[in-house]
């Protein structure tokens, strides 16, 4: 966690335009294990990305991964891949810490029923019109990326898994 929120406030507060804007390309990935539920939408515009999700079952425990990718010569290598996080642990520390506030305020405006707390009970679940601040991005050169989720429960069934492509523009 030390080294999301110490990459989070290094954006913040350095990051310079090198990229003037960004467009999503495509949605590689957008699926879910079928065990707890399943997708009614996944889809995107140039600028955001939209996911509903049907959640059947009672999750007791949710651990997320995020890596980001660079398209080079035809290949996408990794170039960060942030360790597990248990996201119900970051729901409750979320009024604790000035970093989970800034994520979880923004979650307000592009996912207001996502996951606030644990155990998730069943329902319907959506982020609409995710967009990506420029802060985020500031630092990554012009280039295509693929930017990748994946949600699984406490016995490592993948719940949700979405790669999404991006191009970063200047």
């Amino acid at each position: 966690m030390k080294f999301i929120e110490a990459f989070i406030i290094f954006c913040y507060i350095f990051c310079t335009s090198f990229a003037s804007y960004y467009k999503f390309t495509k949605i590689e990935t957008c699926e879910t294990s079928g065990k707890s539920g399943h997708l009614e939408y996944c889809n995107f515009t140039a600028t955001s990305v939209f996911v509903v999700l049907n959640n059947t079952v009672t999750v007791n425990s949710i651990n997320a991964e995020i890596s980001l990718f660079q398209l080079q010569n035809s290949n996408y290598r990794q170039l960060f891949k942030a360790p597990k996080v248990n996201w119900c642990k970051l729901t409750e520390q979320r009024n604790k810490n000035a970093v989970l506030k800034i994520i979880f305020e923004s979650l307000k405006t592009y996912a207001s029923d996502f996951v606030r707390s644990c155990p998730l009970p069943p329902g319907i679940y959506r982020v609409t019109g995710l967009k990506i601040d420029r802060k985020y991005i500031s630092i990554l050169p012009e280039g295509k990326y693929r930017f990748t989720l994946r949600a699984f429960n406490n016995r490592d069934e993948a719940m949700l898994k979405v790669s999404l492509c991006l191009e970063i523009l200047s």
